[in-house]
């Protein structure tokens, strides 16, 4: 099975406690866009869900069993999207590791927390761009040295109104 971070159908290491008790997951995917003619992008979120990144069906994105996400597979394969089989094999054989580790985590509060997290997000970037006046160069820039410049100050700003 193909473990390469950067490549698509593999199965993401196993989520280890570390000596500090928390969980270690790092930033790997059962599928990946365009890894192996991938029409999905499939991962284990460390928010407590399987994830179907940017999906191409709709707005249903999260799902908490692993019988969910791979119905939803099904649903993408009846539409005529590619989904590798390696991602299919992965997430069946990491099925109950995957279930038992979502099941530690509340749906709902783990929505609350996206939501804040997209807001928190969304008002940094207003601030760079209308007070800063950054300009967002596009997804194949996100490792330009401006990119985080502008994030960091835009940040400290946004966190030093939401201290006072």
């Amino acid at each position: 099975m193909d473990l390469n971070p950067l490549g698509g159908g593999g199965r993401p290491p196993r989520i280890r406690d570390t000596p500090s008790g928390t969980l270690y997951v790092p930033v790997v995917a059962y599928a990946r866009f365009g890894s192996d003619d991938s029409d999905v992008y499939v991962f284990l979120a460390t928010s407590g869900h399987l994830e179907c990144c940017a999906c191409l069906l709709g707005d249903k994105w999260d799902f908490h069993t692993t019988d969910e996400m791979l119905g939803h597979l099904d649903e993408h394969r009846a539409a005529g999207h590619c989904v590798p089989q390696g991602c299919i094999d992965a997430l069946v054989e990491d099925k109950a590791e995957n279930d038992q580790w979502i099941a530690r985590y509340d749906p709902a509060e783990e929505r609350r927390k996206h939501d804040e997290a997209n807001r928190r997000r969304k008002e940094i970037w207003k601030i760079a761009e209308q007070e800063l006046g950054y300009v967002h160069p596009g997804p194949e820039k996100f490792d330009a040295p401006e990119y985080f410049a502008a994030w960091e100050q835009a940040s400290q700003i946004y966190e030093e109104r939401a201290s006072s």
